[in-house]
């Protein structure tokens, strides 16, 4: 775009007389005379601008060329009777003066007369040739490259085959959506004495490093808070317990949530798991200590684990873990 705000008003002037003195005249060439005239750069972006600003610009493209003024289009008589004979074979009629146009001629008519009834002739002829192209095309389009009515009835299927699809996923949506509830505070967390033993470690600065340790892995709390906000503490004990054998083990749902936080509290084997001392993983889920391999392994024998199962599984998980966004956690001194 060009910038005009930055020419001079003689500048500005010279552009505009020269224009209404010479309306032909381009813009490179004003530019190149307004340039060399002033001897600043002036682009033709510019000079454009200062155009069209007030309302001289020509229109875009090349400019029209003078054409000699063209002959009167003439059909060949090959040509003619090549289309008279498609004519009358598709039922059309034509001037019976065009067909009599040979035998005026051997009757010794005029040339003038003879002229002027080509010309009348040439137009008749004219006509019924763009209405047999026009025929031809028509034709083509509805029988060969276009059929409106198979269109619209395509669109149609289209649209009801696409609203069908929609309507069953609105279905499947809605049907796995659960009533958000707002949870209950946890029971398996004293929070009144988690506060208690804090103020301790604050007064007494000498045991703070001792007391440290009875909150080894309390981050891990933040997860079980979300949890319980996002699905309830129960998601794997009601879905296993839909799918056992006749579980009447007590603390089911305890046991199955623990088994969500062994990654956290770095678990990976049996082994660890009974060889480790920090019983803050069973007190997280309302245990005193450890359970006992028994009561957290042997449920599993009673279970069935089916490709159901796990599809419902992943369902669960899905739907739990899509509403986490974020923890905004806030300590005592509002911070």
């Amino acid at each position: 775009m060009g910038v005009v705000h930055k020419l001079k008003k003689e500048v500005f002037d010279f552009i505009i007389n020269k224009k209404k003195e010479e309306p032909l005249i381009s813009c490179r060439q004003l530019s190149e005379q307004t340039s060399k005239k002033f001897e600043i750069k002036v682009s033709k972006s510019s000079v454009n601008s200062v155009l069209k600003n007030t309302m001289l610009s020509s229109s875009v493209g090349r400019r029209v060329q003078k054409k000699a003024t063209s002959k009167k289009f003439q059909i060949p008589p090959e040509k003619k009777q090549q289309l008279l004979d498609s004519i009358s074979s598709l039922g059309f009629t034509f001037d019976k003066k065009v067909s009599a146009e040979n035998e005026e001629q051997k009757k010794g008519v005029p040339n003038e007369l003879l002229e002027i009834k080509k010309e009348a002739a040439v137009f008749s002829l004219e006509k019924l040739s763009i209405d047999l192209q026009e025929h031809e095309r028509r034709k083509r389009k509805g029988k060969i490259f276009y059929d409106e009515q198979r269109v619209k009835n395509e669109e149609r299927v289209f649209a009801e085959e696409n609203k069908a699809i929609k309507e069953e996923q609105s279905a499947l949506s809605s049907q796995y959506q659960k009533e958000y509830v707002v949870p209950v505070g946890p029971k398996f967390f004293d929070e009144e004495q988690f506060l208690y033993d804090v103020k301790i470690a604050r007064e007494n600065k000498g045991k703070e490093r001792k007391n440290s340790n009875l909150y080894d892995n309390a981050g891990v709390v933040f997860l079980k808070a979300a949890q319980i906000d996002m699905s309830g503490e129960n998601l794997l004990g009601d879905l296993f317990g839909k799918n056992s054998k006749g579980m009447g083990l007590e603390n089911f749902n305890n046991i199955c949530s623990s088994l969500l936080f062994l990654k956290a509290f770095n678990m990976q084997s049996v082994e660890t798991i009974e060889n480790s001392k920090n019983d803050a993983l069973w007190r997280l889920n309302g245990f005193k200590g450890y359970p006992g391999r028994e009561n957290l392994f042997g449920w599993t024998q009673k279970i069935d684990f089916s490709n159901q199962l796990q599809l419902e599984y992943l369902n669960e998980k899905e739907q739990a873990l899509s509403k986490i966004c974020a923890f905004n956690v806030i300590f005592e001194d509002s911070t």
